[in-house]
């Protein structure tokens, strides 16, 4: 029987991945970013491997609770924070930092049962989506050190929105920050804005805390980062099966409108999956796949569970399995041929696909 769309799934590389961020951050505590099952990784099997973390990152309260009934037992910090007033009882129950980044959590938390709970502050520097405008900070800051029963001091947090691609608005958003930070170093706030991006090519953002999300699971989405690719190593390695070969002419059209022509004598490699799986539609021809040993691209559209393969030249048989990303094929070089990011496709994985550990 032929196995279909199967992600195989390094957890020494997701350790090891882990740990090389903690060599670069020397100066401070390293959160696995694990929102959205762990970028497609799996929420639990993700925070099991990585128990030895400073922290974990989730999204929201239910995802918290899940791993905190799952055993988990490291500091978890919910990046969305409380939506309603039942959010912040339950972070107190089972001993979620919630970030607070609106008026009205605030005034949630002060019509609620603070004691034990930690929160972090997020003011927003640029990103412009959550957070408080770094401007309000007096009064912000004010508000919740007035809260009763808080575990600890509260810790400032902002975003970076474009780390890996514009390093003047990143010291800008930095600039703001540091400026923010200094004016609480009495009152013992730590503070952390560097995601993973950052805290590979701008130490000084640093701070207390780094949250790391694509470079625990080995992706890099900067060409600059480059170096550091011999270190982050791939967790998910997506596999599909090659199903049929077929060989055509020169002219020949290939697949769905038919888009793609042969420009000489062809095989086609068809692999047993396609965008019902969570592959990418918009991978254009040319998007590259490792088929027995050998780069090959693809060859027309992608269909629902189906791709086509100019495998013209590579020694294959039916039952071989193409490598979609993984080792020999970044995940960050599909998004690009796809006009998309690694996030997506990570997160776009069937949850039909065979898991293997």
């Amino acid at each position: 029987m032929i196995r279909s769309l199967t992600k195989h799934l390094d957890i020494q590389a997701l350790k090891n991945n882990y740990d090389y961020m903690r060599q670069i951050c020397t100066s401070a505590k390293v959160v696995a970013v694990i929102k959205s099952e762990a970028y497609g990784h799996g929420l639990l099997r993700v925070a099991k491997a990585l128990e030895h973390a400073d922290g974990l990152a989730v999204a929201c309260v239910s995802e918290g609770i899940a791993l905190r009934r799952a055993g988990v037992t490291q500091k978890i910090i919910v990046l969305q924070g409380g939506h309603e007033l039942q959010d912040i009882e339950l972070a107190r129950t089972y001993n979620l930092t919630l970030v607070v980044h609106c008026q009205r959590q605030i005034s949630g938390m002060q019509q609620s049962n603070c004691q034990g709970i930690e929160c972090w502050i997020k003011f927003d520097t640029g990103m412009h989506r959550l957070g408080f405008d770094w401007s309000q900070h007096e009064t912000v800051i004010s508000e919740i050190l007035k809260l009763r029963g808080l575990a600890s001091p509260p810790v400032l947090m902002s975003h970076f929105c474009c780390a890996d691609s514009d390093e003047a608005h990143t010291r800008m958003q930095l600039q703001k920050f540091e400026e923010l930070c200094a004016c609480y170093e009495k009152e013992g706030v730590q503070a952390s804005i560097a995601n993973s991006a950052a805290a590979l090519s701008l130490s000084e953002s640093h701070k207390d805390w780094v949250r790391v999300g694509l470079a625990v699971y080995g992706v890099t989405a900067k060409n600059s980062l480059s170096k550091h690719k011999k270190n982050l190593k791939p967790v998910m390695h997506l596999t599909a099966p090659v199903i049929a070969i077929r060989d055509f002419e020169k002219g020949d059209r290939l697949g769905y409108n038919g888009e793609y022509v042969c420009a000489k004598k062809t095989r086609a490699a068809i692999i047993g999956t396609g965008y019902g799986d969570g592959y990418p539609w918009h991978a254009a021809s040319g998007t590259p796949v490792w088929v027995s040993g050998k780069r090959c691209r693809i060859a027309g559209h992608i269909s629902m569970d189906m791709i086509t393969v100019d495998a013209t030249g590579v020694d294959l048989v039916v039952g071989d399995n193409a490598e979609l990303w993984g080792e020999h094929i970044a995940v960050s070089e599909v998004a690009e041929h796809a006009s998309t990011i690694p996030y997506e496709l990570l997160c776009s994985v069937s949850s039909t696909a065979t898991t293997l550990i």
